[in-house]
């Protein structure tokens, strides 16, 4: 699921899309690399990277930009 939790200890997700979308037992139908599919909260930024300006329409993407800063 995209920008779900990643559990404490996992070191890297795997798309359903390489499953067999079981839901009892999952087969993996390729292998995860550590990494794979992980990105780190603010990876994205900067310290002083403007974000949001006034005036700016906020869609639900734009809303979620504070709390995905490191500082959050």
């Amino acid at each position: 699921m995209t920008a779900a939790p990643v559990p404490a200890g996992a070191d890297a997700v795997v798309p359903v899309e390489h499953t067999d979308a079981g839901t009892t037992r999952v087969a993996i139908h390729a292998v995860p690399r550590p990494g794979h599919h992980i990105r780190l909260r603010g990876e994205d930024l900067r310290a002083g990277d403007r974000v949001l300006t006034a005036g700016m329409e906020l869609g639900a993407r734009r809303r979620a930009t504070p709390w995905s800063s490191p500082a959050a």
